[in-house]
């Protein structure tokens, strides 16, 4: 119950003090809890932050989440480049659905069962599998949202056909089918620079390649980190920005959702 979820997520500031509260891990907590013990629970949640998401997409300003919401607006622009332009004309921001998935890893916006299969899929592949299922949902609603989506709201009564969504085996063919070449670091690497406005157009050429999970800590945390391991390199800080609204498209290089890496220049 509430005894258990509070002491998963005591323990977890505990040994992260770089992950801020955010009400969507009480969710994710509770989801593990529903499935596994609270030392599982624990463990898995460690593996999710640590593993898998960047380690600054839960910080006190949601760095990472920002970040992969625009990255979520231009693959949209890739892979559906009429819907991304159908939403652009009527001003609907698509950041209202990307953000809730995405912060919540998709825990109650998918029925318990397609979550499960989703959080398979994430464990094994990473990230990426975020990205490809959000899209998916897209696709799998292209139709609706071409005729009846001309406003934010009417894109939220899309979102909430995801809690009739059982059929998680179509949901999750169609999101295998949002593959490319290169490396969603790449991607993620440019629309950092973009947040912090330090982007140019040859950013993407430039980036190299990296890790899914993003490097950037908070000044205090790197002085913690330091003072634990003196031999610890400086990391370099950058500043927190507020939550960014739905930029508009910029013409870039081909982006992509593969789970290998590219090799280096």
């Amino acid at each position: 119950g509430r005894d258990a979820m509070r002491r998963v997520l005591t323990a977890l500031a505990w040994r992260n003090p770089l992950v801020g509260y955010v009400q969507s891990l009480n969710y994710i907590v509770a989801f593990l809890l529903l499935n596994m013990s609270e030392e599982e629970a624990f463990w898995t949640l460690v593996v999710l932050l640590e593993d898998i998401l960047p380690n600054d997409f839960f910080n006190p300003t949601l760095t990472g989440m920002n970040v992969d919401v625009m990255v979520v607006n231009d693959l949209l622009h890739e892979f559906m480049p009429t819907v991304a332009a159908h939403l652009e004309a009527h001003e609907v921001d698509l950041s209202v659905l990307s953000s809730n998935w995405l912060i919540s890893l998709m825990v109650n916006k998918l029925p318990h069962t397609t979550t499960m299969r989703v959080w398979d899929v994430l464990f094994v592949e990473g990230c990426p599998t975020l990205f490809r299922v959000v899209l998916a949902f897209l696709r799998m609603h292209e139709t609706t949202i071409l005729k009846e989506v001309t406003e934010t709201c009417g894109l939220l009564s899309v979102m909430n056909a995801a809690a009739d969504l059982f059929d998680a085996t179509e949901l999750l063919r169609v999101a295998a089918t949002f593959r490319s070449r290169t490396h969603l670091s790449r991607l993620r690497a440019h629309n950092r620079d973009l947040l912090f406005g330090d982007a140019s157009a040859d950013s993407l050429s430039r980036s190299s390649p990296e890790r899914c999970r993003s490097r950037s800590l908070s000044a205090s945390a790197s002085e913690d980190l330091r003072a634990h391991n003196p031999s610890s390199p400086t990391v370099p800080v950058l500043p927190f920005p507020s939550p960014q609204p739905l930029l508009p498209h910029r013409p870039r290089a081909p982006f992509s959702l593969s789970t290998t890496p590219p090799p280096p220049p």
